[in-house]
């Protein structure tokens, strides 16, 4: 089936639609001693060596058992949408399209019927699930369904190991709302009212932002000017200067990210406390679609 598909491959094999290398400010071997925290009895070598058993469980399991997946650690756009396909026809809607609503039934005849484009993104996990005690996840796949006219239908997220994680039908505002990297600094620009370059342009989950920059909606962030900035849904632009104050894990988990997030500075830039991989990190609000954000809830 997946031969049949017309996969736009905008993937990190592809020319210029990701970075180079992808980055995240803070890594989990830079953090084990506080992820270890998070589990009682487990140091952090024991954290590592389940992170290494979950993977060898996928890559050992067979079709039907709960951790299996046609490739495990898949490498390629294609392997991606084969573990796709197999937990969507095979657990998700396993009894046939009879009993779906009409629009996930219409997905189901798509995929049948070769007719849909299956995007594939990377997408950099920015969340604390970064270092999840049970599996390590610095990235995770987004898989796009698109109809013959070019409308976004549905997404997925297949994590490193194979395995779905989510999926959902998505609005025609979330489909507007994943700006690619290659049109980051255009839209942040236009925002601002000033010309600004982006490098290392990515996708990224992050927690703390007001939008909601889940693994199904993802920003888009970059580095321009010494700082890391973050676009938020298409509709609000943060900036992380190289001087903004940084948070551990222990201390929001000790006083909760509401009375942390308390603690920051008000002024002209409203304030945000977000992840970074396995920490966290002040950033400033410093522009806003308008219009974006209303459709997205936030202004009437």
């Amino acid at each position: 089936m997946r031969n049949a598909y017309r996969l736009i491959m905008a993937f990190f094999l592809a020319a210029g639609s990701m970075p180079v290398a992808a980055w995240v400010p803070v890594d989990c071997g830079a953090r084990m001693p506080e992820v270890a925290s998070f589990v009682s009895g487990k140091n952090a070598q024991e954290i590592q060596n389940q992170w290494a058993t979950h993977l060898r469980m996928v890559h050992e399991a067979k079709p039907g058992d709960t951790n299996y997946a046609p490739h495990p650690e898949p490498k390629t756009p294609d392997e991606v949408i084969e573990d796709f396909l197999y937990v969507y026809f095979q657990k998700l809607f396993d009894e046939g399209p009879a009993e779906l609503d009409p629009g996930e039934q219409a997905i189901y005849k798509g995929l049948q019927g070769d007719d849909l484009d299956l995007r594939v993104e990377r997408v950099e996990n920015w969340s604390v699930s970064r270092c999840d005690p049970d599996h390590e996840m610095p990235f995770f796949h987004l898989v796009r369904l698109f109809d013959a006219e070019g409308d976004e239908l549905a997404r997925a997220t297949v994590l490193p190991s194979g395995l779905l994680g989510e999926y959902a039908q998505v609005t025609p505002v979330a489909s507007r709302g994943l700006v690619p990297p290659s049109d980051v600094a255009g839209k942040v620009s236009q925002m601002l009212g000033r010309k600004l370059p982006a490098h290392r342009a990515q996708y990224a989950t992050i927690d703390g932002l007001p939008l909601h920059c889940g693994r199904l909606t993802p920003c888009t962030v970059f580095e321009a000017e010494g700082s890391t900035w973050i676009l938020d849904r298409a509709a609000l632009v943060f900036e992380v200067s190289p001087r903004a104050r940084h948070v551990s894990v222990t201390q929001v988990h000790a006083k909760g990210w509401r009375g942390m997030q308390a603690t920051l500075e008000p002024g002209a830039r409203r304030p945000a406390l977000v992840s970074e991989g396995f920490g966290w990190v002040e950033a400033r609000q410093v522009a806003e679609n308008p219009e974006m954000a209303r459709l997205q809830g936030m202004k009437k």
